[in-house]
């Protein structure tokens, strides 16, 4: 399969997703989450793959180094799990 038609199928995906994602937040009016402390804050990070290796590869090279085994640290987890 081509790059671009690697990329066009990632973005329609993407799409896809999002619009199933945002589409129960589009009815909500009110806000329902707890206001924060004033000594938080909330900090979104975009990441972005590296294109010039395939996944498969940058997967082999993270266990390799030992990524999984210290990833994440202990005590720490995912939020929502």
């Amino acid at each position: 399969m081509s790059l671009h038609k690697t990329a066009r199928r990632l973005m329609q995906a993407t799409l896809f997703a999002s619009v199933f994602h945002f589409a129960p937040m589009a009815h909500a009016q009110t806000p329902t989450a707890t206001p924060l402390a004033d000594s938080t804050f909330r900090l979104t990070i975009f990441l972005k793959h590296d294109e010039s290796k395939p996944l498969p590869q940058i997967n082999q090279q993270l266990k390799e180094q030992g990524y999984f085994k210290q990833f994440p640290p202990p005590g720490m987890g995912c939020p929502g799990t």
